[in-house]
């Protein structure tokens, strides 16, 4: 057996990388969570598979191979994510829902109506934060996403992302709030 837990003593081919195949739902489902359009998760995957073959030889089962995937998927979003951000079309944003120009609130958050534990255990709260993550924009979302879900430092974010320490800092802002505000509107919070 070799040294390498992912080598094959298949013939080349696409034989020997079937052991990526069970892995493809997940890395979709990562992928789909931070860059939103199907298209884009879909070459992002494609582009950590090709990356994977290539580096196989470099994987010596430290971690699990799904851990090992998701690492090089994260480094093909982050890639394609700093290439959006040049893009100026994608790189605007404003909160005028909640923020008039002055900084000052359009409306103070409600107080929660309920246990964010009870909902939890209903199984609600998974789904309510997907619906709301969903409908944050990319940046804003991928801020979040690789701060609070992936434990990203807030300078390798920042970098990812191609924006200021506190530029960061306003999306995660934006992100909280905008979550509360989504949150509340699904029915977990009541306004005052």
């Amino acid at each position: 057996m070799s040294a390498n837990p992912i080598a094959s003593d298949q013939s080349p081919g696409l034989a020997q990388h079937q052991w990526i195949l069970p892995h493809l739902p997940a890395l979709t489902r990562y992928a789909l969570m931070r860059l939103r359009q199907r298209q884009d998760a879909e070459d992002a995957v494609h582009d950590t598979v090709l990356a994977a073959i290539r580096g196989q030889a470099s994987f010596r089962g430290a971690s699990q191979q799904r851990t090992w995937l998701i690492g090089i998927l994260r480094n093909k979003i982050a890639d394609r994510l700093q290439t959006l951000a040049r893009d100026p079309e994608t790189n605007q944003e404003f909160d005028a829902q909640h923020w008039t120009r002055l900084g000052k609130w359009r409306m103070v958050p409600g107080r929660w109506a309920e246990d964010p534990e009870a909902a939890s255990e209903r199984g609600e709260l998974r789904r309510l934060i997907n619906f709301c993550l969903a409908a944050l924009p990319v940046r804003t979302a991928n801020a979040l996403l690789f701060r609070l879900v992936d434990g990203m430092e807030a300078s390798e974010t920042a970098a990812t992302l191609a924006v200021t320490p506190g530029n960061l800092a306003v999306l995660l802002h934006r992100a909280r709030l905008r979550m509360r505000d989504c949150l509340e509107r699904q029915g977990l919070g009541q306004t005052p």
